[in-house]
């Protein structure tokens, strides 16, 4: 029972000053409040300790309206408390258990305003608005028709896509996007492609995949290195269209998944398909 009335760094000793109230001695209030608080109640021959809660108590009327005013003080830190407390109504003997139990209620409301605020970890950061995603593949493959003949090819890619971004919720799961791209197909014949393209992308996210839909256009090169091939060389350029499905892996990883198509003007050109598997890192 001591123990569970000793005082700790947060539950401070208490000092009761000499109560001077007609009708009740000082020594029943002393009484009636060490069964409240026990030993955290600093006997009157005994030194302050440099941190305790000083009790006042100041009687105002008659006995018809007697008022008792509490006032605890914190002598090491902290604002003081004050309570008024009516006493009429209470029997004479019962005024120092009143009393007690009052101060005793507002040594609770004393350490609840000076108790430290709890220590809390810096607040998350802001989900992102923007993200970045870094893609390339070596998986490249895909078919391509020009003047008349359909050649297999293999290639490359390396894409930077420019995203708002989503996250599975209604409020954010579409999206939009810019992306820009470096490719070349090696046709098993004797074609080469390269080409830049720009696309604009509408993105939705979903719980697992995110599936995208992007239009845009390509300009580029083209070689031919057949014998006497006319014209040797010239520009490309015509629009394709993408449909990709995208999963986030761990941390800042992705795969990704397309199906792209499209027709080049041009003496060189041609239509084409291609399916790309890549992965990459959002930022």
């Amino acid at each position: 029972m001591a123990a569970a009335g000793a005082a700790s760094a947060d539950t401070p000793l208490v000092r009761l000053a000499p109560v001077t109230c007609p009708g009740f001695p000082d020594a029943d209030v002393r009484a009636a409040l060490r069964v409240e608080i026990r030993d955290r109640l600093i006997p009157e021959t005994a030194p302050a300790p440099p941190d305790f809660a000083l009790v006042s108590v100041a009687c105002h009327g008659d006995d018809a309206g007697l008022l008792a005013d509490l006032l605890i003080v914190r002598q090491g830190s902290g604002g003081p408390v004050r309570r008024r407390v009516p006493l009429a109504a209470a029997a004479p003997a019962a005024r120092p258990r009143t009393v007690a139990l009052a101060i005793a209620e507002l040594l609770r409301v004393d350490l609840a305003r000076n108790e430290p605020p709890v220590a809390t970890g810096a607040p998350p950061a802001p989900a992102p608005s923007f993200v970045v995603a870094l893609s390339g593949t070596p998986v490249l493959v895909g078919g391509y028709s020009s003047a008349g003949q359909w050649a297999f090819f293999t290639g490359l890619q390396l894409r930077a896509a420019f995203e708002s971004a989503t996250e599975p919720s209604p409020g954010r799961a579409w999206g939009w996007g810019v992306a820009l791209a470096l490719d070349d197909n090696n046709p098993n014949g004797d074609r080469f492609n390269m080409a830049a393209a720009v696309s604009a992308l509408v993105r939705r996210r979903g719980e697992i995949f995110t599936w995208e839909l992007g239009l845009g256009g390509r300009f580029g090169r083209a070689w031919d290195y057949r014998l006497d091939a006319s014209p040797p060389a010239a520009n490309i350029y015509g629009p394709f269209g993408a449909l990709a499905v995208d999963a986030q892996l761990r941390d800042r990883g992705f795969s990704r998944l397309a199906v792209e198509a499209g027709a080049d003007a041009g003496p060189l050109g041609g239509s084409w398909v291609r399916f790309v598997i890549s992965g990459g890192l959002r930022f």
